[in-house]
């Protein structure tokens, strides 16, 4: 299939590359802070669980969709770029612009504000405010600098997240829990099925899920897109 409206750019990005963003992406502020705020209102480990299970099988099935429409038109934009060559470019521009607007900006400020709140409880004394708009300064001046500079700093921090995520699970193993840790057993641990507390969560799980496609997004600068992706996707 011909594409069309392909513009040419540098393919400066490889697997490694493709992979350090979905990790970036995904292992956040979402996942350190949707779990707390709806494990209360389910009631129940296995209502998490379930609702986590849930949400991965959409994300899942949302990835394995937007490989093969990447792997289709290996260009930087991603549900623009599917949308635009599918309905043409009035709903490509729509849905674009919508993922600019409301998608993209509405997640920076999430993660801000949530950077800003966990940083203010080390005793920083920095309104949350003030270091969430710095955070997202910074981050907006490196890759400013260039693909290679923001690469290197989001290959940093996709290391970083993993290494403090299994330090974490080893942690938790080793530590023996005693009377003092548990939480009170009252004998119930049945899942709450309320529609309104059960679509919350799952609409808190899918944000925390966020980040499935941000290699689309950068199709048109990565080496053997078709390839890299697909093989990403078996990695993520």
């Amino acid at each position: 299939m011909t594409l069309k409206h392909s513009n040419h750019q540098n393919r400066d990005l490889g697997l490694c590359s493709a992979a350090g963003i979905v990790v970036c992406g995904m292992i956040g502020a979402g996942i350190f802070t949707t779990t707390g705020l709806h494990a209360a209102e389910l009631g129940s480990s296995w209502a998490i669980m379930l609702v986590w299970i849930l949400g991965g099988l959409l994300a899942l099935c949302g990835t394995l969709t937007y490989i093969e429409l990447a792997t289709l038109w290996p260009e930087a934009g991603g549900s623009y770029v599917f949308v635009r060559n599918i309905y043409g470019p009035a709903t490509g521009f729509v849905v674009g612009l919508s993922v600019a607007i409301i998608s993209c900006m509405g997640s920076l400020a999430i993660v801000g504000m949530a950077f800003g709140a966990y940083f203010q409880k080390l005793g920083t004394g920095i309104p949350p405010e003030t270091a969430a708009n710095t955070a997202v300064m910074i981050a907006t001046l490196i890759h400013c600098l260039g693909v290679r500079e923001g690469n290197a700093v989001n290959q940093i921090g996709a290391i970083f997240k993993i290494a403090l995520l299994s330090g974490l699970v080893v942690w938790g193993f080793s530590v023996e829990a005693t009377a003092d840790t548990l939480p009170p057993n009252t004998g119930e641990d049945a899942i709450v099925f309320s529609p309104s507390t059960f679509g919350s969560a799952m609409a808190a799980v899918a944000f925390a899920y966020l980040g499935w496609d941000n290699p689309t997004y950068i199709a048109g600068e990565i080496r053997d897109s078709r390839r890299s992706l697909k093989l990403e996707c078996h990695w993520a």
